[in-house]
């Protein structure tokens, strides 16, 4: 998948998820706005289009359009709605365990046994042990777990 795709899909999901639904219907307006300020991506409404219709067809959500008649008997065109589809969630899920796979490599333990100022491995005299209950301890102290 390309990056660009990556881009819509998140996109989608982001206003979806924001608004806790399985459906969003932002503008094309809207959509160029987002791609362009959090994915750092200017694409031409055309190319925009272009790459819906392609993520439409691989399953990943559908459209409706959305037209009703104004008070005049006017047809007035309001924003696609996008249906999210189960083949999304998955993907995007899919990229989260290989997010958070990747960064348990950078991940420190809980008590490690390092000195933060130097480079020294400290005795940890300031914590009280581990086996022993916290309520042995006065109330009020300044030692924590």
């Amino acid at each position: 998948m390309k990056d660009l795709d990556y881009a819509i899909l998140s996109t989608l999901a982001g206003v979806a998820i924001k608004h806790q639904k399985p459906y969003c219907y932002p503008s094309q307006r809207t959509i160029l706005g987002l791609l362009k300020n959090y994915h750092g991506t200017p694409i031409s409404r055309r190319t925009l289009n272009r790459r819906l219709k392609l993520l439409q067809n691989e399953a990943y959500f559908s459209r409706v359009r959305r037209i009703m008649r104004g008070k005049d008997g006017i047809m007035v065109f309001r924003s696609t709605l996008y249906k999210l589809g189960w083949k999304l969630f998955n993907y995007m899920g899919s990229l989260r365990k290989e997010v958070r796979a990747f960064f348990s490599f950078f991940r420190v333990p809980f008590l490690a046994n390092h000195h933060p100022k130097g480079g020294e491995a400290s005795t940890n005299l300031d914590r009280p042990p581990v086996d022993k209950p916290v309520d042995n301890y006065r109330k009020g102290s300044k030692t924590f777990l």
